[in-house]
């Protein structure tokens, strides 16, 4: 009885603006204000692959082309992580992610390309290493190619509008890119 009575008057003295507060807070979309990427000594890392290796064999009488791209399989890539694990809706929009990094910290921004997501994402890179190899008569083509890529990690505050409320969110986390930079290609020609 007393259990009753006290929830009773608990309820009764609550006027119920607190819950309906609590509803109308509530943002379903937001709008995108910013984003902002603070760099750190140990963001920069780099690391090379190799291409499988390449033959090219002629057997005729006439001097051939191989042509081949040693970068079309590989892909730059942008992750953005957070503790905070809700994504939130911003309708779709396009971010800058740092393309390069120096050694003093200083960040450049790449093309407005990239969602925000924390699902790794992977697009074509914009460099273009195309190549053209000649191959004498009665000759073979030993192509051996290494891909050079550039890592950063860095720290990322998003900024961000409540569609419903207008109040400011800010999403802190970590952004990982990784991007094409450089190829290094050695060919070597053998007489059959």
């Amino acid at each position: 009885m007393i259990m009753i009575l006290l929830g009773f008057i608990i309820s009764c003295n609550s006027n119920g603006k607190d819950d309906i507060l609590l509803e109308e807070e509530k943002d379903a979309s937001y709008s995108f204000i910013k984003i902002e990427y603070y760099a750190q000594n140990d963001n920069r890392e780099f690391f090379s692959l190799l291409v499988p290796t390449i033959t090219f064999t002629n057997r005729g009488n006439v001097e051939q082309t191989y042509s081949f791209n040693p970068g079309d399989s590989y892909s730059d890539s942008s992750c953005f992580k957070s503790k905070d694990d809700r994504m939130y809706k911003i309708s779709d929009i396009e971010l800058f992610v740092p393309i390069y990094i120096d050694e003093n910290n200083a960040i450049s921004l790449g093309d407005k390309k990239w969602k925000y997501t924390y699902e790794t994402q992977q697009q074509k890179s914009s460099l273009n290493f195309f190549q053209s190899i000649p191959v004498p008569p009665n000759s073979e083509v030993i192509i051996e190619s290494k891909m050079f890529f550039r890592k950063y990690t860095v720290n990322y505050k998003l900024f961000l509008k409540g569609d419903q409320t207008g109040k400011e969110k800010i999403i802190e986390g970590t952004w990982t890119g990784t991007f094409l930079d450089h190829t290094e290609i050695n060919v070597s020609t053998f007489l059959l």
